[in-house]
């Protein structure tokens, strides 16, 4: 039979309390009306289930059934089962232990009821969880209790079911006081996932050193009038993995705790406390993250909430605190030792700030700080970024900036197009001093529009950072096209009306593109023009002059007819990997044909970081495909020293063309990918500190014969000396009669495709099961070593009799008649040919020694071990 629940109305206190036992008290002294435990459940036994200790057995419908005098029952210890309790209700009472077993198990009470109980998350390191509905009972002198025990790592109770309770009801969250094997690392968490609206008492989480985290999933999941405790240095409240937390009008009581997120998915807010909360209490809070999916980590933000009694309040490295607009407290200082931005809202207000570890002040808006010092930065870093239509940052006391670092305004394009030659804007003030020593004062570059920043300067540490813009900013409003003419010397669609001139600064942005003149030569005006990105520039068949170009991800290609175009000047180029500045070709065709190559020239001085992406402009027809037949060609002549990013040329019908080391530049590294070709016009060097990395990508559909990766080409009569050895997995060919010589070997996976010339190995060449493949009419030599060397019938040894040591490979393996190519115009009585360790296929006793003076020679040749060689003509050594 049904009872009726007692009612309480009990006062509330919040204070900290250590991990003690509880005197039990009884709350149900008429137990009549109950059917009521007769002993503990041992292990194996679970009464709310089977009933073993229950009269008349398993629980049914149309009970009431009692657990008190402190006895334990348990759930079922099947892992993973899922229990539905069969009474009508079911009640723990005067110290009364509920413990939850099976390790992912959960159980399901539509009536629970727990006075001066405790439901305990059993041994095992596992997840529980409790379904239904819950009514809580308890004061805070003897509290109705989640507990973890003391044997286990990390527990997790998920508490599913919606929980209930009258105002003074207290409901304790904790561990045993016993650590037990695991020692102190040992962790509890506790999940309030229900609708807890009907809740209307307190939540005390008790650390005690034992580590206790509450995790809140829900608005609600604190109840309707939330006043929480954080007891102890290692009690926690965390926030939602997803989505936001907000709590709003809670008592919060701290004691040197933590608050936090629980696990990390981006950097939005996990846990809001505002809407007249309080926080309250002594030591210091700690905001911190406890979970790592990635780099970036939920938020804890604090807005309207007093905060009175503690020290202040500070992150632990990890964690991420922001201060929303209701945020107002100028007694409290905050502490912020992270890499993440530290996010403002626009109207907060806070007193003394330290900022450490690199974290950015990113202001949705102005914001005022009784002081604020920054620390940790690298030189160049961005300390304070704000948008430029917000308020400016207010410094009431004392500013300090760290060397090397910047302030930073971010802008949209109606902000930038508003702005004209004399407007000024005050990015922050300060009542106090400013320690801005580190600032320099030349004029940043505005050329970031489209979500980026600039670095405003300061340099005379004034009390306010006001920068002016120098020039005033022009954007194309719309394509040019073929029929529509060139905006290059026209004013038609540029946003000012006027053809382009100098002391203004020129934008083309996303989706856009500027045409140069069709066919006839052009200049610039001696102001900046920016490509933003996915903004495009596109020579037409001639040399346009662009003295200041700035490539900022955005691209500069030729059209489909045009040929022999040439960007001549100097360009800045910026980007990121998955946002490279584009060089990029439109294939040609006529009646659905290819015909022609296309070739655009850089012959502009190319500085900045790069990477510079060189392909062909995507095509969604396979007639007009880039074909090898015709490749597309980049040709650089300009003087690059001051280009340190890196080249990557990515198709195999795309051939980058330099005209000597000065056009390779400062470059760290070239990337091939797809089979793209460099072609070297004269003979130089590649330095040794620019790293060659030749990648094979997958099959290249439209020449499935082919494996990807990166080709040389040398022209003839020419030698491209490698000072790095290329690296990667992707097959290496050598084209043009010209020479390659590789200074430092090869580190490659993939074969070594000698096709047409010299390739000369002066190191090792022996990465895994790679070999140097020759064809008919090819050479390699060197002083090296080549691990497995396979010949081609036509193929030849490179021999140059003057080198200390000869070529040594491994393994030689021989098709057909190979000749003997030798460097020099005549030969010496004695030379060596190679070291060979040994022989695979049939070496003709006779081999013509080809003389580069005109002319040849007959080498005996015997298969034996040893050296062979007749008197007073050349020999050939081989080592087997």
């Amino acid at each position: 039979m049904n009872k009726t629940v007692p009612k309480f109305c009990l006062a509330f206190v919040v204070a900290a309390h250590s991990a003690v036992a509880f005197a039990y008290t009884t709350s149900i002294s008429d137990t009549s009306g109950y059917i009521v435990q007769s002993a503990s459940d041992g292990a194996g036994k679970n009464s709310i289930i089977d009933g073993a200790n229950f009269p008349g057995g398993a629980p049914v419908a149309g009970n009431d059934y009692l657990v008190n005098n402190e006895r334990d029952t348990r759930s079922p210890g099947t892992d993973k089962a899922a229990s539905v309790f069969q009474g009508d209700s079911f009640s723990l009472d005067g110290g009364a232990r509920f413990i939850l077993k099976g390790k992912g198990s959960s159980i399901e009470i539509a009536d629970f009821r727990i006075y001066n109980a405790l439901v305990s998350q059993g041994d095992g390191d596992s997840d529980k969880t409790l379904k239904g509905a819950m009514t809580v009972f308890g004061t805070p002198s003897a509290p109705s209790i989640f507990q973890g025990s003391g044997n286990g790592g990390v527990r997790r109770m998920y508490v599913d079911a919606d929980v209930s309770g009258a105002s003074g009801t207290c409901l304790k969250i904790q561990r045993t006081a016993s650590d037990g094997a695991d020692g102190p690392g040992a962790q509890f968490y506790c999940f309030l996932r229900g609708d807890n609206s009907g809740y209307n008492g307190s939540i005390e989480v008790e650390g005690a050193g034992n580590g206790v985290c509450l995790a809140v999933a829900s608005s609600s999941s604190l109840g309707a009038s939330p006043s929480l405790a954080l007891d102890n240095d290692t009690a926690r409240l965390f926030g939602a993995s997803s989505g936001t937390v907000a709590i709003k009008g809670a008592a919060i009581t701290v004691a040197g705790s933590t608050i936090g997120v629980y696990t990390a998915s981006g950097s939005d807010i996990g846990l809001s406390i505002g809407g007249g909360s309080t926080i309250s209490g002594t030591g210091t809070l700690v905001v911190k993250n406890s979970g790592a999916n990635g780099t970036t980590y939920r938020a804890v933000e604090l807005g309207d909430v007093a905060i009175s009694g503690i020290d202040g309040i500070a992150t632990d490295g990890t964690g991420v605190l922001a201060l929303g607009s209701g945020y107002s407290n100028s007694s409290i200082p905050l502490a912020v030792a992270q890499t993440n931005d530290f996010a403002v809202a626009d109207g907060a207000s806070a007193g003394a700030v330290s900022v450490t570890g690199g974290a950015t002040v990113s202001l949705a808006g102005g914001a005022t700080f009784a002081s604020l010092s920054l620390d940790g930065f690298a030189s160049g870093a961005t300390a304070i970024r704000k948008p430029l239509a917000a308020d400016p940052l207010v410094v009431t006391g004392s500013l300090s900036l760290p060397s090397g670092a910047s302030v930073s305004v971010e802008f949209t394009d109606s902000d930038a197009e508003s702005l004209s030659s004399s407007a000024s804007f005050t990015v922050l003030t300060a009542a106090g001093t400013i320690d801005a020593s580190a600032f320099t004062a030349s004029a940043p570059s505005l050329s970031s529009i489209e979500g980026g920043t600039f670095s405003v300067v300061s340099g005379d540490g004034t009390n306010s950072l006001v920068y002016t813009l120098p020039k005033a900013m022009v954007f194309l409003t719309a394509s040019d096209t073929a029929s529509s003419g060139s905006s290059f010397a026209s004013a038609v669609r540029w946003s000012d009306g006027q053809t382009p001139h100098t002391d203004a600064l020129y934008f083309v942005k996303s989706g856009l593109q500027l045409r140069a003149p069709d066919g006839a030569a052009g200049a610039f005006p001696d102001s900046p023009l920016t490509i933003l990105a996915g903004g495009k520039f596109s020579a037409q068949g001639a040399t346009v002059t662009v003295p200041d170009l700035r490539l900022e991800s955005g691209a500069i290609m030729n059209s489909t007819r045009a040929q022999g175009s040439d960007v001549a000047g100097a360009a800045t180029v910026s980007g990121s990997d998955s946002a490279p500045v584009e060089l990029l070709l439109q294939v040609y065709h006529e009646n659905g044909k290819r015909e022609k190559s296309r070739t655009l020239g850089v012959s502009a001085a190319v500085s900045g970081t790069g990477p510079v992406r060189m392909a062909y402009e995507s095509s969604t027809s396979s007639d007009y495909a880039p074909n090898a037949s015709y490749p597309g060609i980049f040709r650089f002549s300009g003087d690059n020293a001051a280009f340190t990013g890196t080249w990557r040329i990515e198709n195999f019908a795309v051939k980058a063309a330099f005209a000597s080391a000065a056009a390779v530049g400062g470059a760290s590294a070239i990337h091939f990918r797809s089979n793209g070709v460099f072609s070297a016009e004269s003979s130089f060097t590649i330095p040794a500190s620019v790293a060659i990395v030749v990648e094979n990508t997958g099959t290249v559909s439209t020449d499935t014969a082919r494996t990807n990766g990166g080709t040389f080409e040398v022209a003839d009569g020419e030698t491209l000396v490698a000072g790095a050895a290329p690296s990667g997995d992707g097959i290496v060919r050598k084209t043009g009669t010209g020479t390659l010589r590789l200074a430092a070997g090869c580190n490659t996976t993939g074969q070594f495709n000698v096709k047409e010339g010299t390739v000369l190995f002066d190191g090792s060449f022996a990465s895994g099961d790679a070999n140097a493949l020759v064809r008919d009419g090819a050479a390699i030599g060197g002083t090296g070593t080549v691990k497995k060397a396979q010949f081609e019938d036509g193929a030849r040894f490179a021999v140059d009799p003057d080198a200390a040591e000869p070529l040594s490979i491994d393994t030689l393996v021989l098709a057909g008649d190979p000749a003997l190519a030798v460097s020099g115009s005549s030969l010496p009585d004695r030379f060596a040919v190679a070291k060979v360790g040994s022989i695979s296929g049939t070496l003709p006793e006779k081999v013509v020694a080809q003389l580069s003076g005109g002319g040849s020679r007959h080498v005996n040749l015997t298969l034996s071990d040893g050296v062979i060689y007749a008197s007073a003509i050349p020999f050939v050594m081989v080592v087997r």
